[in-house]
């Protein structure tokens, strides 16, 4: 899997992950990103046709978060879908940034994200239903 993307890359976000965020700081707030709102999503994404009443209400709502970083476009959608059939794919090549990530969503006891340590380059080959 390495092979597929810069070593450099990879290194310059195990030692610095990005955006930097402290996970306890989701026992105080909770970001909110503006492009990440389901709404939003609807409206620039599918043309506002998904009544977003029946998100995750039937067939299982899938989300690719690529690049998730520590975690701010996963937490915020994983809270939104909370408690419907929906699944958030994260993916990164960052284990650190995983971490983080991961660590913010326990806090906010959610479980509806898979955390992936991998390149967008590798999806074709990892098996995913669509999303």
């Amino acid at each position: 899997m390495d092979q597929m993307y810069l070593k450099d890359v990879r290194e310059q976000y195990e030692n610095f992950p990005y955006p930097s965020r402290n996970p306890n700081d989701e026992n105080d707030r909770l970001i909110q990103t503006s492009l990440d709102r389901l709404s939003f999503i609807n409206h620039y994404g599918f043309k506002g046709k998904i009544p977003l009443s029946e998100i995750g209400q039937g067939e299982e709502f899938r989300v690719l978060v690529a690049g998730g970083g520590t975690g701010d476009a996963s937490t915020f959608l994983g809270f939104q879908l909370q408690g419907l059939n929906a699944k958030i794919i994260y993916l990164d090549i960052s284990k650190e940034s995983m971490r983080v990530a991961k660590e913010r969503a326990d806090i906010r006891n959610l479980t509806n994200i898979e955390f992936v340590h991998g390149s967008i380059l590798d999806l074709p080959n990892m098996g995913f239903e669509p999303f």
